[in-house]
């Protein structure tokens, strides 16, 4: 190692506001899950989105067609042999993020909103003393700060419909020609993306 290095924490000194933290819905992510019963998948979900269980995550992203942690390459919008674009996004579909990514997201979703349902809670308020009644008030103060906080899903698209793409392909692309209207219908289908998933 070259020279040394000292580190200074000035926890009084507040430069910056975190305001969250996130995973990832993935389909291989639910595909694992699944193997689980419904019981330990339901654990395994309240320990990573319960704010008052577990980690309470609150930024969460979702892959626009395919991520690497998909079960094989997809699109919203790709086309059969013969035809080569849809401006129109005329076959614009998620039905695949129907059958896996949308399940996920609402099953985990339920524990985002699991606030004040923890075992100090309840157990709280099934005895009388003081320490109880002092465990229960700090119980429901952490509630409702997690109830408070905002639950955020953000979209990443990896790779638009191959018809959008000079190479043809899902992986890898040359920059776009002069003149060329890729950006464009990149940007066509990430809007109907957004305007699919707000319905």
């Amino acid at each position: 190692m070259v020279g040394s290095y000292v580190l200074t924490v000035e926890p009084s000194a507040e430069r910056q506001t975190l305001e969250g933290w996130g995973a990832c819905f993935n389909e291989l992510g639910w595909e694992a899950l699944s193997v689980l019963s419904g019981a330990g998948r339901e654990r395994v979900l309240g320990a990573i989105w319960s704010p008052t269980a577990g980690l309470g995550l609150t930024y969460n992203r979702v892959p626009i067609g395919a991520s690497d942690y998909a079960d094989g390459w997809y699109s919203h919008d790709e086309l059969p042999a013969g035809e080569t674009e849809d401006l129109a996004q005329e076959r614009f579909s998620i039905a695949r993020d129907e059958g896996v990514l949308l399940p996920y997201i609402l099953a985990a979703s339920r524990h985002m909103d699991d606030v004040g349902s923890d075992s100090d809670t309840r157990a709280a308020a099934a005895d009388g003393d003081d320490r109880d009644d002092d465990r229960a008030a700090a119980a429901a103060a952490a509630a409702a700060a997690a109830a408070a906080m905002p639950r955020h899903l953000f979209a990443s698209a990896w790779s638009p419909p191959t018809w959008m793409k000079l190479n043809g392909n899902y992986s890898g692309c040359p920059a776009p020609a002069k003149g060329s209207s890729e950006p464009t219908t990149n940007a066509l289908n990430f809007t109907a993306d957004v305007q699919a998933g707000s319905q």
